[in-house]
């Protein structure tokens, strides 16, 4: 009878030493693999991170990508760009889809030009200052390159092209610190800065 107490008594120990090895093993699987979707999500993170800041960056190449990601969405509206732009009131310079990177005083100063040639029963703003052109469409962006960069602002002069002829365009940039990027704030044409003209329409000297 003892031996057989005795037997039963080291069966019972060797049984629960196996599940406590068992739980143990299943609990460093889990986090193993806890481990490895976390390592997973921040690369993922740390990738589309790099590539954010490589085109939101107060430097002169940041700059130059931040103006190659305006013109590539300007010219190839997605289907929820094109769905923006058919339920806007105001589309002008492509604002019903592009105001994410125009500066708030660009796109107030639209509006209020706007206002004024409704107003007025006038045509101001029929000129698309993107493309440097009024009528000619089907632009490909070509070349960017920054001109003028003083850290806190950049020229940049942007070289479009379709089939009928090649355009120029001097987009003006500015950093927000604030907002940590950058959003066009004016265009340079005609030996003129845009807001110039505009502000000049408004006083009614244009």
């Amino acid at each position: 009878m003892k031996k057989i107490l005795i037997t039963n008594y080291a069966l019972c120990i060797l049984l629960i030493a196996a599940c406590g090895n068992k739980t143990e093993n299943g609990t460093n699987a889990n986090e193993n693999d806890s481990t490895a979707v976390v390592e997973n999500t921040e690369k993922t993170e740390s990738t589309d991170a790099t590539t954010d800041e490589a085109t939101i960056s107060q430097t002169k190449e940041g700059a130059k990508l931040f103006i190659e990601t305006v013109y590539n969405t300007y010219l190839n509206p997605s289907k929820e760009d094109e769905d923006k732009i058919d339920n806007a009131e105001i589309n002008l310079f492509g604002m019903a889809y592009m105001d994410q990177y125009m500066s708030d005083i660009l796109l107030q100063k639209i509006v209020d030009a706007n206002d004024k040639q409704i107003a007025d029963d006038d045509l101001f703003l029929d000129y698309d200052h993107w493309t440097n052109s009024q009528d000619n469409t089907d632009f490909k962006l070509k070349e960017v390159n920054c001109i003028e960069y003083t850290g806190e602002t950049a020229t940049l002069e942007v070289i479009l092209a379709n089939d009928s002829w090649e355009s120029k365009v001097y987009p003006i940039i500015e950093y927000n610190k604030e907002k940590g990027r950058w959003f066009v704030s004016d265009f340079f044409a005609n030996g003129k800065k845009f807001l110039r003209s505009v502000q000049d329409y408004l006083d009614g000297e244009d």
